[in-house]
């Protein structure tokens, strides 16, 4: 999705103009707070199948971690939309407007 989707400039457009983007790597060792709680991968040390406990939160179906994953938040937070799949530039533009 990097170099096919957000690359393209009327998703940038979107995205800068209307939402705030975070991209997560799944497998990141530093901490983290988010709805008031330090979040952490367990691992001390970035590796393969070591995964942050936020990732295991929020990008989980069924008990399995799903990537990627694309999440819409509202402003507290609140998941409003999850997608656990390869998003085109034309499906992720459709769900942004």
């Amino acid at each position: 999705m990097d170099s096919a989707v957000f690359t393209d400039k009327q998703i940038i457009y979107m995205l800068n103009s209307r939402y705030y983007a975070v991209r997560f790597d799944a497998e990141s060792v530093d901490s983290l707070c988010f709805d008031g709680q330090i979040l952490t991968n367990k691992s001390s040390k970035k590796r393969r199948g070591s995964y942050h406990d936020i990732a295991k939160i929020l990008a989980a179906r069924h008990g399995d971690l799903i990537f990627p994953t694309t999440l819409i938040l509202s402003p507290d937070f609140t998941v409003q939309q999850r997608y656990f799949e390869y998003l085109s530039p034309e499906k992720l533009l459709k769900t942004l407007q």
